[in-house]
């Protein structure tokens, strides 16, 4: 509410004019009553924040003028009003000195006007606030149950809260488990606090005892606690949330104090059931989603099961789509192995909530897991045509990759052939593992691999031990290097480029920018090293396997 001296002020017209005469530092005192003072016993009775009116008629028949400013001070009022040239023509000296030294304003009302309009003026101005203040808190209330319906996630309703109370705010389980919570913006506020040892629980274990204390001796809904640590403080306020007559948990707000006002204290009372119910839905939740680990994804991704029906009925009891075409992308993140238990949580969750929007964007069905400290997705393209649904893949994985990269996530992103039955499930994640165990070695400048892209490379390091990979390489492509290197020409280099230019000289000569002479030169240098015929298919054969040998063994 936004009634203060000023305003008063301000509503001043011709006819009706309003003047400060003393005491402007307290024009921005806020008027919450009002009141007439017609004999000198009302003093004692007036209350903190009141706009006191006067005729001006008891200064002139007593000696109140003397200390009043003082004492309407000590009492916290707004302001005095007095109505000039009725009763008195000027306010006394002591008057006028007390308010300009103790920032008390004393205002003239208009001759004209009655008491009673001023006071149908500040009444219906409270009136307006208190009404507007009643639509904003219907407005917020509206806006967190909308988020809370829309999304399990506790972050956007978290988030909104904290907008509204104006500071940082902390979801707490009833052990004092940190759940969720958001940091506002404007308080600068560097998160985990330093006296925080883990992030799992937002205090320390001896602050907690405490907090137990205060919460039993309470006797007001909200109680605050201040965490001292290496002389610094760090106020909090707790609004316990209460389920069937037991506490299931905390909203915990930083500072709230300090910016503190009587619409914040009931729109918090107000969205209780709303975070009640999104505690215990979470709960819910995070068992649910437990138990569907445990007994589906864990038996899945280990290969554990080889029965086809009995990997059908499962995915049927949890849901699993299996009769759709479906790729598998595992992301593994470098460091989460590191984090704390709380922090992978978080963790996770955002990187999953990025990758749901990223995909729901893109029109595809997703379904998520965390399996070895992995990230495990199943995509499921809504694209019809097989070349239309490896773009759609391939472009909403790149997404996620430059969303990562942005976030500045140390991550290798492998991602399989689209398949199709429950008995391509292990099948699709292992072709997602395989494609970032190889292909950080094939590609060291990418983060995302393609199982597909790199199938001969699996298929040759599936099928050939080292030796056999090393005896490609030295049969056809290690007599090529040893020349090169002794005789500085890139034999290798042009053998590879006539082979991608599909074994034609012409074209290869021009992309390796040499005449046709030189390149035909280099052509019988390079029959007489190896021996082959560079126009059989079957030696063609030999010589490109001998490239992805050497590409795998690293020379």
């Amino acid at each position: 509410m936004n009634l203060t001296v000023s305003w008063l002020l301000k509503q001043s017209t011709e006819a009706a004019p309003y003047h400060c005469l003393a005491g402007e530092g307290g024009l921005g005192n806020k008027i919450t009553s009002i009141n007439v003072m017609d004999n000198p016993d009302t003093v004692p009775w007036l209350k903190e924040g009141e706009l006191v009116l006067s005729t001006g008629y008891i200064f002139t028949q007593t000696n109140l003028h003397v200390d009043i400013i003082k004492n309407l001070k000590n009492q916290g009022c707004a302001g005095l009003g007095i109505k000039i040239h009725r009763y008195m023509e000027e306010i006394p000296s002591e008057m006028i000195q007390q308010a300009n030294e103790l920032d008390f304003p004393i205002i003239s009302i208009p001759f004209s006007g009655t008491m009673e309009e001023i006071i149908n003026m500040i009444y219906h101005k409270m009136f307006q606030d208190e009404m507007s203040e009643s639509e904003r808190l219907t407005e917020m209330y509206r806006d967190i149950l909308e988020s809370s319906l829309k999304s399990q996630k506790l972050i956007p309703i978290l988030k909104k809260i904290s907008q509204y109370i104006r500071c940082s705010v902390f979801l707490l389980l009833e052990d004092y488990q940190l759940l969720e919570y958001y940091i506002f913006d404007e308080q600068n506020l560097e998160y985990p606090f330093p006296f925080m040892k883990n992030y799992n629980y937002l205090f320390r274990e001896k602050d907690r005892s405490k907090i137990d204390e205060k919460e039993i001796s309470r006797n007001q809904p909200v109680f605050d606690y201040c965490v001292e640590y290496h002389g610094e403080k760090y106020p909090f306020s707790f609004f316990p949330l209460i389920h069937e007559k037991k506490r299931i948990g905390y909203l915990v707000c930083y500072d709230f104090k300090n910016n503190i006002e009587n619409i914040k204290y009931k729109f918090l009372k107000q969205v209780h059931s709303i975070l009640v119910i999104s505690i215990l839905r979470n709960q819910m939740a995070m068992k649910e989603n437990s138990a569907f680990d445990s007994t589906f994804y864990q038996k899945i991704l280990s290969n554990s099961i080889s029965n086809l029906e009995h990997i059908e009925m499962l995915c049927r009891q949890n849901g699993f789509n299996f009769s759709s075409d479906y790729c598998c992308m595992t992301i593994h993140f470098r460091k989460v192995r590191e984090f704390t238990l709380f922090r992978q949580k978080t963790f996770f969750g955002k990187i999953q909530e990025m990758i749901l929007q990223i995909c729901s964007q893109s029109g595809i069905d997703i379904r998520s897991t965390i399996y070895n400290n992995d990230l495990v997705s199943f995509l499921y393209p809504s694209a019809n045509e097989a070349g239309y649904r490896n773009k759609q893949i391939m472009d909403a994985i790149h997404e996620i990759g430059a969303g990562l990269k942005d976030k500045e996530i140390e991550c290798m992103i492998g991602f399989s052939y689209i398949h199709h039955g429950a008995h391509k499930i292990y099948t699709s994640y292992s072709e997602s593992l395989q494609a970032f165990e190889l292909g950080q070695t094939l590609h060291t400048d990418q983060i995302i691999f393609s199982y597909e892209e790199d199938v001969i490379y699996h298929m040759l390091e599936r099928h050939s031990t080292t030796a056999e990979l090393f005896d490609y390489y030295e049969f056809t492509l290690k007599p090529l290097e040893d020349y090169d290197n002794e005789n500085d020409t890139d034999l290798v280099k042009t053998l590879k480029e006539y082979i991608s230019c599909g074994l034609n000289v012409s074209q290869a000569a021009k992309n390796l920018f040499i005449h046709r002479n030189t390149m035909n030169h280099r052509m019988d240098q390079i029959r007489e090293l190896i021996s082959m015929d560079l126009r059989n298919p079957d030696h063609i054969y030999l010589i490109q396997t001998a490239f992805y040998a050497r590409k795998l063994l690293q020379f």
